[in-house]
């Protein structure tokens, strides 16, 4: 998903500037024109002007990564109130609706909220917003040079209301806050947002962590848990995989799904964590869900029967009673898992492919960045509300 999602947002960045400067260049060749006419060329000056603020608005409404460039630009007019809180709403916008926006064309409602922040003075004013139809976060953001606090505190805030509203309910306060944790972490990450990333482990992260509290204890052993699985899994697997099973159940508080997520995440780690010639269990077998991974990682196999034997298997899983059947490729057996989709995309044999899950994103193995690619398949007669 970054390496596409960088492709297109230098692609939309580049396309937003030229716009604008192909108006600035109209709006020029207009003043050169009206130089000797002081009324015409006052109007067309002013009237540009507020062409500019109009069409820099709209762009920035539409594409969330531009409107964070936009933020950096008005950093420069921060001593101006109302332009001072602009940049910071754009800002923190900007970040994290860019990064809900692309993880949405892969896992369709996994952060379902886009952010709207709005400044509000009075309690008059925050009486009005909450009667909004909308999900609502009261949060103190601050006009600072150095936007890092608001960006960090957002995005964790943000999350903890956003992510998988109809899991939470399935799990423990530890394991919600070391979730929020991970995410957030991964989010600034993703987004390139180093300043507010220290910011949110220096002060939120690491003091829990380093606590001696119970509480904090099993915090920190769920984070680093979920730490291990961040690279490939964490949204892509056991994220979407909790919110589909929470679907499923609907709210029914009695449930124990907390302890096939808590199994679930031992299960994700050592798929994770896999050696090479290391036998692990494949299929994870939960009382509410289940879920099979197949790694597509032997190029002999393919070119010697190829890509029947994952078929097979998949066809296997299904029969297991899988819920969502994963085929995992890096590097160059990426080839081999498009040739698997397309053969298994020709033939009726009761696997539904869910649309936008074949993506390629970059992982850090042994701090080499490598290629991957990840296909989810389901059982045709589970007719699902959403494809997650």
């Amino acid at each position: 998903m970054k390496g596409e999602k960088n492709l297109k947002i230098n692609s939309k960045i580049v396309f937003s500037y030229l716009l604008i400067l192909i108006y600035l260049t109209i709006l020029g060749i207009g003043a050169s024109i009206l130089i000797f006419n002081i009324i015409f060329l006052i109007i067309e000056v002013i009237s540009g002007a507020i062409g500019f603020a109009l069409l820099a608005g709209i762009i920035a409404a539409y594409i969330p990564s531009i409107k964070s460039h936009y933020a950096d630009v008005l950093t420069f007019f921060e001593p101006i109130e109302i332009i001072g809180k602009l940049q910071v709403k754009w800002k923190v916008e900007g970040a994290i609706n860019d990064y809900r926006e692309h993880l949405d064309e892969e896992i369709e409602n996994l952060l379902p909220y886009k952010l709207r922040i709005q400044w509000v003075k009075t309690q008059e004013d925050v009486d009005k917003f909450l009667s909004d139809d909308n999900t609502t976060i009261i949060l103190r953001l601050r006009q600072r040079e150095n936007e890092k606090w608001n960006l960090a505190s957002a995005t964790l805030s943000y999350i903890s209301e956003a992510l998988i509203r109809n899991a939470r309910i399935y799990m423990n306060k530890n394991f919600n806050k070391a979730l929020d944790f991970a995410f957030a972490e991964k989010l600034l990450k993703d987004e390139g947002e180093i300043s507010a990333l220290s910011y949110l482990r220096d002060e939120e992260i690491f003091p829990i962590i380093t606590n001696t509290e119970e509480d904090d204890i099993k915090i920190k052993e769920i984070y680093e848990k979920l730490d291990l699985i961040s690279e490939e899994l964490l949204t892509r697997v056991f994220i979407r995989e909790i919110g589909i099973a929470a679907s499923n159940l609907g709210y029914k508080p009695s449930a124990k799904l907390e302890d096939d997520i808590y199994k679930f995440l031992d299960w994700s780690i050592l798929i994770a964590q896999k050696g090479k010639d290391e036998e692990v269990e494949l299929m994870f077998v939960g009382k509410y869900f289940k879920v099979a991974i197949i790694l597509v990682a032997n190029e002999d196999l393919f070119l010697r029967y190829g890509t029947q034997p994952y078929i097979d298997r998949a066809m296997d899983n299904m029969r297991k009673g899988a819920d969502g059947i994963y085929f995992l490729a890096r590097g160059h057996n990426i080839i081999i898992i498009n040739a698997i989709v397309a053969d298994i995309n020709k033939k009726d044999i009761g696997l539904r492919f869910v649309e936008r899950s074949d993506r390629t994103y970059i992982i850090e193995k042994n701090k080499i960045k490598l290629e991957a690619k990840a296909a989810l398949y389901r059982p045709a007669p589970a007719r699902m509300e959403h494809d997650l």
